[in-house]
């Protein structure tokens, strides 16, 4: 008589049939629908946060040209935080760029040489309104709904000509000898404490200072993913806290992302060892300007 030996592909295969009996056995659990998948098309699109085009004013005649051709400083200033003389410098370093590249979806880098054969529709947006629209978003906290009225661009429009506007700021303040951040000379150093010594007596062998800015962050739209990672505490907004370090040209000097606590950074994570030797050349120090009070470094 043989003998029925089993094989470990027969064990599987009673594991298999075993289970999708108990499969037939229970019903599915019914998963509530979450409110977003109980909504129909209609009350969808009421709650998308967009503004169709027929709500929008054409692009050449939107309410950001009214603010611009009246000339106002005060206002450009509240909107993109120059005033037009400062603007007219930006947008002569922007308008190059503008016209020799093109946003593109189909680019992974977003930006494309013009060809030499013109092609497609004339564009909309101008250097000029084009340049406002990136300035104008680092004044808001990352909502497209007020840009569209200002600049009168629909959603998917907006959210091209933004990011093509932000490669292009990058792209001409890169490399720009006022826009480099570093550290100055020690002869810059020692300018720099005698312009403050002359305006503040008190303050000697100073040459700049150093304060913090917080930088929102977007949320997840997860409510369960939000949680897992950010509890809040502090604030309803999410934020990155950075360090700057000023000289009173103007300019940054250096800078320092993600710092825990503003007075608490300690100048080894600040300034590195640049900062320290140019104190050690110069015997100038930085003045430390934050939550209320001033610290030497």
């Amino acid at each position: 008589m043989s003998t029925f030996i089993s094989s470990p592909d027969d064990n599987d295969d009673d594991i298999m049939i075993t289970l999708l009996l108990l499969a037939m056995c229970y019903p599915p659990v019914n998963r509530t629908p979450s409110f977003r998948e109980s909504l129909t098309v209609d009350e969808v699109r009421r709650r998308s946060g967009k503004i169709r085009r027929h709500a929008l004013q054409h692009p050449l005649s939107s309410p950001f040209w009214t603010l611009f051709n009246s000339k106002h400083d005060d206002a450009l200033i509240t909107l993109c935080g120059f005033d037009h003389a400062s603007f007219e410098l930006l947008h002569q370093l922007f308008k190059p760029s503008f016209y020799s590249f093109t946003p593109c979806r189909k680019n992974t880098d977003f930006i494309v040489r013009n060809s030499t054969t013109k092609k497609g529709r004339q564009r909309y947006l101008c250097s000029i309104s084009c340049l406002a629209l990136g300035l104008a978003w680092t004044r808001t906290c990352g909502s497209y709904m007020i840009l569209q009225i200002i600049f009168g661009l629909t959603h998917g429009s907006l959210s091209v000509w933004l990011r093509f506007s932000r490669r292009m700021i990058v792209k001409v303040l890169l490399t720009h000898e006022d826009a480099v951040v570093r550290l100055p000379t020690a002869d810059e150093a020692t300018l720099f404490a005698t312009m403050i010594n002359q305006k503040y007596p008190l303050i000697k062998n100073f040459w700049g200072a150093m304060d913090g800015l917080r930088l929102t962050l977007q949320r997840a739209g997860n409510e369960t993913q939000q949680n897992n990672f950010y509890n809040g505490w502090t604030h309803e907004q999410h934020y990155v806290t950075n360090l700057f370090l000023f000289s009173p040209d103007g300019k940054i000097r250096c800078s320092y992302f993600n710092a825990l606590v503003f007075s608490m950074t300690p100048p080894w994570q600040f300034g590195h060892r640049s900062m320290i030797k140019l104190k050690w050349f110069t015997g100038i120090q930085v003045k430390k300007c934050c939550c209320g009070f001033s610290i030497s470094i």
